[in-house]
């Protein structure tokens, strides 16, 4: 029994003497949770969709159709808006990584364009700037507004499409190196801006020549 109690008492004297470095250990370790987890409450509250579908001459034997990824910062309710603002998407860029859907392999990744800034087209001379055309494109999105990101490209009666962002404008929008030769892709988005990252996959099909069926869909 004394044996015991000594045993017990020399337990707790031994955590007494080391209670200031534990205390100091969970202090440090509670202060980086806090700070990593009000950072991340704190960051834009980013959502990623599927984007609208567009034509270029449609209907006819030249038509040509885009896709796209549409980037959300959505607003807060009230309780979160009052704790963590409503922050603005600041400089945001964007990069499209194309995975192989059986390896999951990434096969290329380019540039991001976002559809709502400036075509790299010197619209005097009506001339590609390859300045713009090389630069990566960037975009700020303030809370309750949106912007689309440029995926791909297809023209009717082709089976290929391509990936398509600013340098496509270099190559008449058909990179050779952005070609897409198979009927279905992974695509990888991703939005980083102020040290913060999203990213959201998607489906790529592309079954035949025709362009109704060349779509993005959510995975």
């Amino acid at each position: 029994m004394n044996n015991t109690l000594i045993s017990l008492y020399e337990c707790r004297k031994l955590i007494g003497g080391l209670n200031p470095w534990l205390n100091l250990m969970i202090g440090a370790i509670g202060g980086w949770g806090l700070t990593r987890g009000m950072t991340y409450l704190s960051r834009p509250n980013i959502e990623m969709i599927v984007g609208g579908e567009a034509y270029l001459l449609q209907h006819t034997a030249n038509e040509i159709k885009f896709l796209h990824v549409k980037v959300i910062n959505k607003t807060r309710n009230l309780f979160m808006r009052f704790l963590f603002g409503n922050p603005t998407l600041n400089n945001a860029r964007a990069w499209i990584s194309f995975i192989d859907p059986v390896t999951k392999t990434e096969i290329f990744k380019i540039n991001g364009r976002w559809t709502t800034t400036k075509e790299p087209i010197n619209y005097d001379t009506n001339k590609v700037d390859f300045a713009l055309a090389i630069l990566p494109s960037r975009e700020i999105i303030p809370a309750g507004e949106e912007s689309e990101i440029s995926i791909a490209i297809k023209s009717i009666n082709e089976s290929s499409t391509y990936a398509f962002n600013n340098e496509s404008y270099l190559h008449k929008w058909k990179k050779s190196d952005f070609e897409l030769i198979d009927n279905r892709y992974l695509i990888e988005v991703k939005v980083a801006a102020d040290g913060n990252e999203w990213k959201k996959r998607f489906v790529l099909l592309n079954p035949g020549k025709s362009t109704a069926n060349f779509k993005l869909i959510m995975q």
